[in-house]
């Protein structure tokens, strides 16, 4: 048996992100900087850890 609907990730990403609110894309931006900028995570921007 052969799946009829195969989903394209980017697709449905690029769709869902284009009915997104500008708050919750505002929100989902600062969750990631927030993440990356976590120590530990090296993304932070000050490479001695202080």
């Amino acid at each position: 048996m052969t799946a009829t609907h195969i989903l394209d990730p980017a697709t449905v990403l690029k769709e869902a992100l284009g009915q997104a609110s500008p708050d919750l894309l505002r929100d989902l931006l600062q969750t990631m900087i927030n993440a990356l900028n976590r120590p530990g995570s090296g993304g932070g921007s000050d490479p001695t850890g202080g």
